[in-house]
């Protein structure tokens, strides 16, 4: 992996904020493909690193990248403190990006966990900065939520429009991994209206591009629910 190879090659280097960096994209890559201890440790790695030069932005970038992977393992209590501290540093450094997407990430926690009330606080919340900075992106991750809420109290029809423009937003801006989120969550939405041949037809793109990235994971989940 050419991230691992640049790595070594700073062995010994005494540019924490470059090998930090690195560290950081392992962690990432290693968390999409279901790599999770590993993520930690590289992220956690470059936690230090950036602690020691006093970097609150990226402090707060990490804390979210921890978070992610718990909640990927589902340790929610543990990704909802990374959230928390990501907050801390990123308002800090007045970074709203950042700020943002622990909102978004702590909504999509308390969807995972039922509180439905809190989920959606935290989803305007999100909304909110994601206009204030026009960050288009997240403002997709915003609609999959809000789709999901309203799926759960089987307001499908909200759901499905909700849905529908996160999958359309992630399209023009050619996420490919968010995408294949809200295709995986139609599918689910699809499923719980009994429409099987759209259910089949999202849950396979999504699957589609799980296989792209080996994540397996989502993979193992997908296959199984498809043979169902």
């Amino acid at each position: 992996m050419h991230f691992e190879n640049a790595l070594a090659a700073l062995e010994g280097d005494p540019d924490n904020a470059l090998a930090g960096k690195i560290e950081i994209n392992l962690g990432i890559v290693n968390n999409m493909i279901g790599n999770y201890d590993e993520a930690l440790s590289y992220l956690k790695r470059a936690l230090l690193k950036y602690e020691k030069i006093g970097e609150a932005k990226r402090v707060g970038e990490i804390r979210q990248n921890l978070g992610m992977v718990y909640t990927k393992k589902k340790e929610f209590t543990a990704a909802v403190n990374e959230y928390d501290l990501s907050l801390e540093a990123s308002i800090q450094s007045n970074y709203l990006q950042t700020i943002g997407i622990s909102y978004l990430s702590k909504a999509y926690v308390y969807s995972q966990l039922g509180d439905y009330l809190l989920a959606e606080a935290f989803a305007e919340k999100a909304m909110e900065i994601s206009y204030k900075i026009n960050d288009k992106l997240s403002m997709a991750e915003v609609y999959k939520i809000k789709g999901i809420i309203k799926r759960s109290r089987n307001e499908y029809e909200t759901a499905e429009n909700y849905l529908l423009t996160s999958l359309r937003l992630n399209k023009e801006l050619d996420n490919q991994l968010n995408y294949a989120e809200s295709s995986y969550e139609l599918g689910l939405l699809y499923r719980s209206t009994d429409q099987k041949v759209k259910s089949q037809q999202y849950l396979s793109s999504s699957l589609e591009y799980y296989k792209k990235i080996n994540a397996r994971e989502e993979i193992k989940m997908l296959e199984e629910l498809l043979k169902q």
